[in-house]
């Protein structure tokens, strides 16, 4: 049975709605607290988007070095007097730190989850989405915040984005990656900033196959979003692929054998050979266009039919396998960071 990782579950919006009533006024601009991460007793502020967090120096600064040097070298913003509706408590002497514009204040809030002890989510809390984590993982590698970033990376590779390493990845790339090109585009670009080849091969595959006809008339304008460099070995890419197919394709078990197809002369079995090779144009150019999700589905709908003989069922099983994962390594080799 084929499974889809769990980032079919929904979407995360980039900006979280953090429900928050109390703003205070920070060099002159309107920002709100944000909720958990407001500590009174807190000794160093940052900035994020239009969010102000108030924490702890010697807490977040054991985490991350780059943040440690920047509350050394930054100088301090007081916060302006307070006008109502304003918070009429200003915290007088508390340097406040403004992160970069790339930078999101859902991923710092989800990385204070984690680095303050009693705030660590727990199996009771809302269950992170695939941009949730990516943007954990961006935020940790642009703060080396080493390990939040390797237990988000190892988040991904288990519940979020195909890997080389996974057994099936038919669903997932029918239910997410085929029907959403930018969502290919974003594994990529992110993928190269945050230097984590493992995500690039299946995506690079996903645009490579892409039925582009069965997207909306503007869904490859995310294209443009990747370099010319990056856009041309997708192709050069996917031209590799189609030759290794037809390479490996033409040597396969069930092409060699006689008419009826099958060496021991099952009725049963012989059937199971007709119906799959019912149509050859069809089967072939589904292994050209979509080799993964047609050797997968030899696997799953052809390989676990009852009817087949032991001899049939492992040798197809053996070299549909075989294959499969020869091409989850030619990927590997052919979409990777330079």
């Amino acid at each position: 049975m084929t499974f889809a990782k769990d980032q079919l579950q929904g979407n995360a919006v980039e900006h979280a709605d953090f429900g928050v009533d109390t703003k205070c006024m920070i060099g002159g601009r309107e920002y709100a607290k944000h909720p958990s991460h407001w500590y009174e007793d807190g000794n160093v502020g940052f900035l994020v988007e239009e969010v102000a967090f108030l924490v702890h120096r010697g807490v977040i600064s054991r985490k991350s070095p780059v943040m440690k040097t920047l509350i050394v070298s930054s100088p301090t913003v007081i916060l302006d007097d307070a006008v109502p509706p304003y918070d009429e408590v200003p915290v007088k002497g508390v340097p406040f730190i403004k992160l970069g514009v790339e930078d999101r204040a859902i991923a710092f809030a989800h990385v204070l989850d984690f680095v303050y002890p009693d705030t660590i989510p727990f199996s009771t809390a809302p269950e992170l989405t695939t941009v949730d984590v990516m943007g954990l993982v961006r935020f940790t590698h642009k703060y080396l915040i080493r390990d939040l970033k390797a237990w988000a990376v190892a988040r991904l590779e288990n519940k979020h984005i195909l890997v080389v390493q996974d057994k099936w990845v038919m669903g997932t790339l029918k239910g997410r990656y085929s029907q959403n090109p930018g969502f290919c585009v974003d594994i990529i670009q992110f993928s190269i900033d945050c230097q984590l080849p493992q995500f690039l091969p299946v995506a690079y595959y996903a645009l490579a196959t892409m039925e582009w006809s069965d997207q909306p008339q503007d869904a490859a304008l995310c294209l443009d979003r990747l370099s010319s460099a990056v856009r041309c070995r997708i192709i050069e890419g996917y031209s590799a692929l189609i030759k290794a197919v037809k390479t490996r394709g033409s040597n396969m078990y069930e092409n060699g054998l006689t008419e009826d197809r099958c060496p021991e002369g099952e009725d049963d079995c012989a059937q199971v050979w007709a119906d799959l090779w019912s149509n050859p144009q069809e089967r072939w150019m589904n292994l050209l266009t979509h080799p993964l999700e047609e050797l997968e589905f030899i696997l799953v709908e052809v390989v676990e039919n009852e009817s087949l003989c032991v001899e049939c069922y492992t040798k197809l099983e053996t070299e549909t396998r075989e294959f499969h994962d020869e091409l989850m390594n030619r990927l590997a080799q052919l979409f990777r960071l330079e």
